[in-house]
């Protein structure tokens, strides 16, 4: 049987395989925000929103991301839309696996060159790059202004 896959039928009839899928699913893609987050390298409008809103109220990134989760989800109720528990634990999954990601992993100085073979053509000067940390950690570098 080499080359057969082994799943056969639905995913209907295994609600166990299902919820051991959908948070593996949301574990990866919190873990993979809280990365982008860190390393400073610019985010989805999504996470753009929440950064931007965290930074404004020095809530986490993760709190704002389950509020307005949650606050979209109470707009769904004038539409008669029915809510599942996918739906439910993406607005919470993530933004807490965001914030445990965020205190795991650690923060990339704006100073530091980001690999031994980086050319200096892409790293900014080390005179240039004073810098502060925002408060979800992320480096924001300072103009000079």
């Amino acid at each position: 049987m080499v080359g057969r896959a082994v799943f056969t039928g639905s995913l209907r009839d295994r609600p166990v395989q299902r919820a051991v899928r959908l948070l593996a699913g949301l574990l990866v893609f919190g873990v993979s925000l809280a990365l982008l987050i860190k390393a400073g390298l610019g985010l989805d409008p999504w996470d753009v929103f929440a950064q931007g809103f965290s930074r404004r109220t020095g809530l986490s990134i993760g709190t704002v991301t389950i509020v307005t989760s949650l606050l979209l989800l109470l707009a769904w109720i004038p539409l008669r839309q029915r809510l599942g528990i996918g739906t439910l634990a993406n607005a919470l999954v993530v933004g807490l696996v965001i914030d445990a990601g965020s205190r795991c992993c650690p923060t990339r100085r704006a100073s530091q060159p980001r690999s031994r073979t980086s050319s200096s053509r892409c790293s900014a000067p080390a005179s240039a790059a004073a810098s502060t940390s925002a408060p979800d950690g992320v480096p924001v570098l300072a103009t000079g202004s």
